[in-house]
């Protein structure tokens, strides 16, 4: 997905040039003319690329780094998390265009672009809503090896140990 993103921003084929030849680039980008005035969708692939091929290079760096380091896999984790929700939001875009079933070329064209931005802004959004639950969800460990409610965390993982203290 990353090659693929990333030849459709060298060789410039976003939708909006390629997919819509008859419409003028910077019409019909969006149903709100807030968003078509003030959103370059060009740079928002542009940036979802970079975020969608770090999330998976950290995730990388992370996982490497948990062989010496168990506090690691945490991140590694959050990281995949983050890399899912980044390359997920296609998805949605899809089933945001099928829900509304645009018809002329002109609604196509504004359904997609704002699909394309509603679907990452949704799905990132989510995977840091499932972040802080799972954040929230970790026993927290005080000071003396104990957990806020006053078990004792002989049990946890060294990686969970390490992640609280």
């Amino acid at each position: 997905m990353v090659y693929g993103l990333t030849e459709i921003a060298n060789r410039e084929l976003f939708y909006f040039d390629t997919d819509f030849p008859s419409i003028p680039r910077h019409e019909h980008l969006s149903r709100s003319k807030l968003i078509a005035t003030w959103v370059e969708h060009a740079w928002v692939f542009r940036l979802l690329t970079i975020w969608f091929a770090g999330t998976i290079v950290a995730a990388l760096v992370c996982a490497l780094l948990a062989r010496k380091r168990r506090h690691m896999i945490t991140h590694h984790r959050n990281f995949i998390i983050r890399h899912v929700a980044s390359g997920i939001w296609v998805a949605l875009q899809r089933l945001y265009t099928g829900i509304l079933n645009p018809m002329t070329p002109e609604l196509q064209k504004e359904t997609f672009g704002d699909g394309a931005l509603l679907g990452p802004l949704i799905t990132i959004f989510c995977a840091e809503l499932a972040l802080l639950a799972l954040q929230k969800k970790a026993p927290k460990v005080g000071a003396g090896g104990r957990t806020a409610a006053g078990g004792d965390t002989s049990r946890l993982s060294s990686s969970s140990k390490q992640k609280h203290t």
